[in-house]
């Protein structure tokens, strides 16, 4: 028995041997490409936007290929703490319903990013990462960093995703006609009916701060000088920047510009914006704002070429709630403007949210965001984005004879909400260059001031005739 036992287990050994033998032989499945991504775990994968680990792999493979340092990629690390505003919005003194809001979503940041800061302190230190930078009112990380941190920052728990920093153009506008024949009274300020609540109610938009989101303004045009929260009428030389000018692009980082003509075909766009929003002489020889009784700030959200990034325009609405000094420091939202001006959209995605919780913040804190609809017209649904949000106040074009333009967006919006909210007069419109002059351009860019002017006139016929009250 112990000899037929034995034999048994000598077969079933040698022939789990040539098993064995017979596996070994196999070919193995080839090994995953350094490049691929298929070494990923799906865990990191599940949370690293596509676009963006695709342009992560692109420059692993470029550092792979020739031997030179990556150039570092620029994506924004949402974290998966969310501040919980729900009580705060309901409250009704205005400026301390602004502190609260401010002082949550810094705490929620400040608390939940702390960790993530330090293992980016110790990335940059190694050289893996080139730049990062908190943004509060999204709970989120700006970095500019390598494959490695990212999938190092994945698959950390606190972490709900990582995105691609876009770059975005700004829609090119309809070629600049300038103009220096000044107009009694601009055919689009009488349309509207603007001139009537001046002459009729002695409102001119006074004691309203409107902001701009746009390519910059020459805060020394003659129209537009008078009517800048910074500027010293009695002291010209002691006017102030600090609060009331933001530069994320790093163009002009000490005073508003561009102030001088001509520099692209977009460098003029903010400057004409605001000059719709506020814009009149002292002389009273131009009249070309809606409100030029009220003041302006402004942001430059996009260089002079036309060019932005997702983080610049977080940076933006971050800024326009809680306004800083010219280094970004002491942020106060007591500064904070009542309305945001913003004559730009994505015309390519409208059903891109990224901005969506930006602006339901602001809408919190009881501050106004306008948009313009987009230029992609005539074809339903080319309504861009961030005017086809819920919640945003999205503004279509007209003509002198009131017909919608050709090129206004359309609505619905990928949600099926009608869409844009309003139109304005969007065509032919003369307002401020920079360097001091004037021209006509034509877009929903040009309707959005239009709107935005409008409620600055209502909000302050109100604060002048009753208590205050303020969108939210």
């Amino acid at each position: 028995m112990l000899a037929r036992r034995t034999l048994t287990l000598t077969l079933l050994l040698l022939l789990l041997g040539s098993s064995l033998a017979v596996r070994a032989q196999q070919p193995t499945a080839p090994a995953a490409s350094p490049n691929s991504g298929d070494d990923i775990p799906f865990e990191a994968r599940a949370k690293i936007a596509p676009d963006l680990l695709a342009r992560l792999l692109q420059a692993e493979s470029a550092v792979q290929s020739d031997g030179h340092a990556a150039q570092p990629t620029r994506y924004i690390v949402h974290l998966v703490e969310r501040a919980d505003l729900a009580d705060i919005a309901g409250v009704n003194d205005v400026p301390t319903r602004r502190a609260a809001l401010v002082e949550r979503l810094q705490r929620t940041a400040r608390l939940s990013q702390t960790p993530l800061l330090a293992l980016l302190a110790r990335r940059s230190a190694d050289g893996a990462v080139a730049h990062y930078s908190s943004l509060w009112i999204v709970n989120a990380v700006v970095v500019q960093g390598d494959l490695q941190t990212a999938l190092q920052l994945a698959l950390r728990s606190d972490v709900a995703e990582l995105r691609l920093d876009r770059e975005h153009q700004l829609a090119l506008p309809a070629p600049l006609e300038t103009d220096v024949t000044p107009q009694a009274l601009p055919w689009n300020i009488a349309r509207i009916g603007a001139d009537r609540v001046w002459s009729e109610l002695g409102v001119t938009g006074q004691g309203v701060v409107i902001a701009s989101m746009d390519t910059g303004v020459d805060w020394t045009h003659p129209a537009l000088q008078r009517q800048y929260r910074g500027f010293n009428l009695a002291e010209p030389a002691a006017s102030t920047h600090h609060y009331n000018w933001f530069d994320p692009s790093g163009t002009y980082p000490t005073a508003p510009g561009p102030n001088v003509p001509g520099l692209s075909t977009y460098s003029d766009h903010g400057t004409h914006t605001v000059g719709t929003l506020v814009g009149a002489t002292a002389d009273g020889v131009e009249r070309v704002g809606v409100a030029p009784g009220a003041q302006w700030i402004a942001v430059k959200i996009f260089t002079d070429t036309g060019s932005s990034y997702d983080s610049w325009i977080h940076q933006g609405f971050q800024w326009c709630l809680a306004p800083t000094r010219l280094d970004g420091s002491d942020p106060d939202p007591s500064r904070a403007p009542d309305i945001v001006n913003n004559s730009w959209g994505d015309d390519e995605h409208p059903g891109d949210t990224e901005f969506g919780p930006d602006v339901a913040t602001l809408r919190a804190a009881g501050i106004m965001t306008v948009f313009a609809a987009g230029n992609a017209g005539p074809v339903a649904g080319t309504v861009g984005s961030p005017a086809s949000i819920h919640g945003v106040y999205a503004v279509g074009a007209t003509d002198g004879t009131d017909a919608i333009a050709s090129f206004s967006g359309r609505g619905p919006s990928p949600w099926g909400e009608t869409k844009p909210d309003i139109a304005a007069p969007g065509v032919a419109v003369r307002s401020s260059i920079a360097g001091g002059g004037y021209g006509t351009l034509q877009g929903t860019s040009m309707a959005c001031p239009h709107v935005a002017g409008l409620a600055a006139l209502l909000w302050s016929a109100d604060r002048t005739r009753g208590a205050p009250t303020l969108a939210g």
